[in-house]
């Protein structure tokens, strides 16, 4: 059983760390791609927001494209902290603090709900 624990999480570090393998490459090229779209959201909705007021119809969609993408990345984030060999290293290294970084601002709001109420309506 050890064996096959050992054995996934080795396979799950080649595929999220290892840029030397093809799915490695299109990992990594994958969460590029899921970060530009990412941040096309946050600029179209913060765009938007000034040109008119959203619906809350309009709102509601990019609330929940913002919470796809929190769970998309929280999940990538804790699949690094398991893959990686010794997981207190990753989380306290350049790479873990950024990735916890993309994650934290939904939790800050969730939170602290003042702090979004100021955000929505500055």
């Amino acid at each position: 059983m050890a064996f096959h624990i050992h054995a996934a999480r080795l396979r799950l570090y080649h595929l999220l760390f290892d840029q030397n393998r093809r799915s490695g490459r299109h990992f990594e090229g994958l969460c590029g791609v899921f970060a530009l779209l990412s941040v096309l959201v946050i600029f179209i909705e913060s765009g938007l927001g000034t040109q008119y007021h959203l619906t809350l119809d309009e709102w509601h969609i990019f609330v929940w494209l913002e919470l796809v993408v929190t769970a998309v990345f929280t999940f990538e984030y804790f699949l690094r902290i398991i893959s990686w060999p010794n997981p207190l290293k990753y989380i306290f290294s350049f790479w873990g603090i950024i990735d916890l970084a993309t994650i934290l601002p939904l939790y800050v709001m969730w939170l602290w709900p003042e702090i979004s109420i100021e955000y929505v309506f500055a």
